[in-house]
């Protein structure tokens, strides 16, 4: 039996917990009907050291708002690329490096696809402001 422990254990969780989410979601995604041009979708979250969910139709999950979340992953089409950044928001200056990712799938008026997301942030408020609250926790 192998133990895995520190950032290897947490890869190999990430990792196991992403796959376990793509099945059941997709699975889910396929039977549900997006309802128009907004889309559903399942992700799994980092950011920093902290890791969160949600699943987008309905809006749920292990986020502080996962209800905002949703609608700021809606209003980017499922693309993390193009999330909208949230307007007036003052972060610090302070360098705290804060890498974020996104892993999970997405269905919307062009289909059913994965996401895959990675960006690195100065701070945890920028990575909050910048991603319109998607990684604020």
């Amino acid at each position: 039996m192998r133990i895995f422990t520190g950032a290897a254990a947490r890869r190999t969780l990430i990792g196991a917990v992403a796959a376990a989410a793509t099945v059941v979601v997709g699975t889910t995604i396929a039977a549900a009907d997006p309802g128009g041009d907004d889309g559903v979708g399942a992700f799994l979250l980092t950011s920093g050291g902290e890791v969160g969910a949600v699943l987008c139709g309905p809006d749920v999950g292990v986020h502080p708002d996962p209800a905002g979340a949703c609608e700021t992953i809606r209003s980017a089409g499922g693309d993390f690329e193009n999330l909208p950044a949230e307007q007036h928001t003052m972060c610090t200056m302070i360098l705290q490096p804060t890498p974020a990712h996104a892993w999970g799938v997405w269905s919307g008026s062009d289909g059913i696809h994965p996401v895959e997301f990675a960006a690195d942030y100065g701070n945890p408020c920028m990575a909050a402001a910048q991603s319109g609250g998607v990684f604020g926790f």
